[in-house]
């Protein structure tokens, strides 16, 4: 089961919202010869440390979760006491999280063409490049190994534009940047024509109400399977964050986080006790409407501190790498779990230990492979990359 993308998961300083305590007067009405009065928004020297380490841990939830179901696959057991199951609603978090950076950082950009070449830029080179990257190394790994379908030159190049969404994708990920990059779209749309963009995303979000509710009958085409899924509804709950941060309202961001924390909690555990179905439409709407006050009150939070937060270091570099590490995790914990059924590590039980020891061990250890490989990959080669980029894009500007 994979998760989100792109801004939301690796902080780029470029691009996220101007929100620590450097920015007590933003955002503010800007008035432009295009049209009226907009709330002006300018980026972030540095990202916001909260919702940074918050990716962090989000991306981390991952690798658990495919730890676990990784273990499971080996052991014939489910490590943890099942603990790692809600994992996967860290892709919940990300698409929230990505409706508010978007609607917060671009919002000012709505209705202004001029604006147009300068967010499909960022949002190309921001997702693009390192997924190229991955689909390359995945589509050799499907080529070698024989437990994979080798993928056809077509499928490799439709995946290459992340249009293609079924069941076995080259990247094992990809079906959420997939539904980023239509989200992507629609947004472009505002930029390029404001009431054309309200008329798409208002239809949108109707046809994801519509087929949720069972009011109208699911597409037959997996690509509009997946616009009209649920998940599509928690871009609109994140642009509704970034408009009650645009208000100022002076709400009370601990509160608002801890009451966001104690309800995804509480979603997890309903999940992990059987009572929630997670992959289901109602989990969408609890992890969604959870992640909502969560958000908002990380960023009010960290807003009102006199002193900006300083959290350690490693969760920040967690955060700022953690679109690689949602990217490239399966591949630490693949080959590690080869690794482990090629030794036969099932037999090493021993029956003077817990029963549930063997599994914990190599739970953890496909997790720690997973993610400090893919951890390696964002901050050795992406976040390199993007910096030879940026600098690149400023040369190429000033010269």
């Amino acid at each position: 089961m994979p998760l989100p993308s792109v801004d939301h998961l690796a902080g780029s300083p470029a691009q996220s919202p101007q929100l620590g305590p450097a920015s007590a007067g933003l955002p503010r009405p800007h008035a432009s010869p295009a049209g009226p009065a907009r709330l002006e928004v300018h980026p972030l020297h540095q990202p916001l440390a909260a919702i940074q380490v918050a990716r962090g841990a989000a991306a981390s939830a991952v690798v658990l979760y495919h730890a676990a179901h990784h273990t499971e696959d080996v052991l014939g057991t489910v490590p943890f006491h099942g603990f790692a199951q809600w994992g996967h609603a860290a892709v919940d978090f990300f698409f929230v999280l990505s409706g508010f950076i978007i609607q917060h950082v671009h919002g000012a950009d709505v209705g202004r063409r001029d604006r147009i070449q300068r967010f499909v830029s960022r949002r190309f080179f921001r997702v693009y490049p390192i997924f190229w990257v991955a689909l390359v190394v995945f589509a050799l790994r499907n080529v070698f190994a024989r437990s994979y379908r080798a993928p056809s030159v077509q499928e490799f190049f439709v995946d290459a534009l992340l249009l293609r969404h079924q069941s076995e994708p080259i990247v094992d990920v990809q079906w959420s940047l997939s539904l980023e990059i239509l989200f992507y779209g629609a947004f472009a749309l505002l930029i390029v024509h404001q009431r054309l963009g309200q008329l798409v995303l208002g239809l949108w979000g109707a046809a994801i109400l519509g087929c949720t509710m069972g009011l109208i009958p699911d597409p037959s085409l997996p690509m509009l399977q997946l616009a009209t899924s649920a998940y599509g509804l928690q871009f609109f709950m994140g642009m509704g964050v970034a408009r009650l941060v645009a208000c100022k309202l002076q709400a009370p961001g601990r509160t608002l986080a801890l009451a966001g924390t104690l309800a995804f909690g509480l979603a997890a555990t309903l999940e992990v006790r059987g009572v929630l179905n997670g992959y289901g439409t109602a989990a969408r709407w609890f992890y969604g409407a959870s992640s909502v006050p969560l958000i908002w009150g990380l960023v009010e939070w960290e807003r009102s501190r006199k002193e900006a937060l300083q959290p350690p270091r490693w969760l920040l570099s967690l955060g700022a790498c953690s679109y690689s590490v949602y990217l490239f995790h399966i591949l630490g914990i693949g080959i590690l779990g080869k690794a482990a059924q090629f030794l036969d590590v099932a037999s090493y039980r021993n029956p003077a230990w817990p029963p549930w020891l063997l599994g914990a061990l190599l739970g953890l250890a496909l997790f720690a492979a997973g993610l400090g490989l893919s951890w390696a990959v964002g901050h050795y080669f992406e976040l390199r990359l993007l910096r030879w980029m940026r600098s690149s894009s400023l040369r190429t500007r000033t010269g």
